[in-house]
């Protein structure tokens, strides 16, 4: 499985996006680097596929772009990147 949640998320029965992130991340954000991390952490919660693939048919865009994303999120210090190969990451709370 690409993605993974941790502990401190898996915790809660519920997706929570953090005001943090809606407020100071997002905005800056360019918009499907938005759209990759809110769909990587929905697939990801619900244990469905998640791909960078599955993400990237999903949302209609390239699989590099998955990847380009998710290093953009690791720099903010709201993913951690586990392995590139086979690629993994881990969403951290904000």
């Amino acid at each position: 499985m690409y993605a993974k949640l941790s502990r401190e998320i898996t915790r809660e029965s519920k997706i929570s996006i953090d005001g943090v992130f809606i407020t100071e991340f997002m905005p800056h954000a360019p918009e499907s680097y938005v759209k990759v991390y809110l769909m990587g952490l929905t697939l990801a919660y619900n244990d469905m596929d998640n791909s960078p693939e599955q993400i990237a048919t999903t949302l209609g865009i390239d699989t590099n772009l998955v990847f380009e994303a998710f290093s953009y999120w690791a720099d903010y210090g709201v993913v951690n990147i586990l392995s590139t190969n086979p690629p993994s990451i881990e969403f951290l709370p904000v």
